[in-house]
């Protein structure tokens, strides 16, 4: 059990996948950050006056979307609204970067151009925003090693395995 209070988290891969796709993945869905999600998914803490600015992980860590990723479950040339699929940061030197976006709700953060981030699940259903693959990037060399982490942890845990977080 953890103690009450501030500490420092060390994921190990089996565990991350979930865990950014909740965390990250659903948070940076620009059509949850507006609120309009809120009644089926839920809201997000990663709001737009937070773009930039948001501490969402130490300075080595980078998350990556990619709606282009070989064999992911969210890839694609071009999303349902006929947009080139591409890759981008949401979180960048541990700041968050970047939002999931659609041609209706780019504009709300100042970009031009769509993420290219809207899925139909048939032909009879209007595309919505939804998620793109989600990854952490790999560290740079001489990025520090799980024993470095671990050394340099005051207070904090490991959490290794797999499991349900949803």
């Amino acid at each position: 059990f953890c103690d009450e209070g501030r500490a420092d988290l060390i994921l190990l891969p089996k565990h991350t996948c979930l865990v950014i796709h909740e965390t990250i993945g659903h948070a940076t869905e620009l059509d949850r950050v507006m609120g309009w999600e809120a009644d089926m998914a839920g809201t997000s803490f990663a709001t737009i006056d937070k773009l930039g600015s948001l501490k969402y992980g130490a300075s080595i860590f980078n998350v990556i979307a990619d709606r282009t990723m070989k064999n992911g479950r969210s890839s694609v040339p071009v999303d349902d609204e006929g947009v080139q699929a591409g890759q981008w940061h949401l979180i960048k030197d541990g700041i968050l970067s970047g939002y999931s976006t659609t041609r209706g709700t780019a504009h709300y953060v100042g970009e031009r151009l769509s993420r290219g981030c809207a899925y139909a699940d048939s032909w009879s259903n209007m595309p919505i925003l939804r998620m793109s693959n989600v990854s952490i990037e790999p560290g740079k060399d001489g990025a520090p090693t799980l024993e470095e982490l671990v050394s340099d942890t005051k207070n904090g845990y490991i959490v290794d395995g797999m499991g349900s977080f949803s």
